[in-house]
């Protein structure tokens, strides 16, 4: 069973994959239309919530390593 704790931690790993492993630019990112920004330090902004919700989101975002180089390439950031 995936725990929320582990979704997190996913889209945490993700968002460092697509800020080249620099948490500062994690941190700092700019790309607020993507799905993950709220989530992107690892932490739920709505911790009152279950895990399910998270689970959703994270099976319907489609995670390419191309993605974010796709946003900066069209003038999204």
């Amino acid at each position: 069973m995936t725990t929320k704790a582990t979704i997190l931690k996913a889209i945490r790993l993700n968002c460092l994959a697509c800020c080249c492993q620099s948490v500062k630019e994690v941190a700092n990112c700019h790309i607020y239309d993507c799905t993950l920004h709220p989530y992107r330090m690892g932490t739920d902004p709505n911790p009152t919530r279950n895990g399910r919700n998270l689970k959703t989101l994270f099976t319907e975002v489609q995670f390419s390593e191309n993605a974010c180089e796709a946003i900066v390439k069209s003038g999204g950031v």
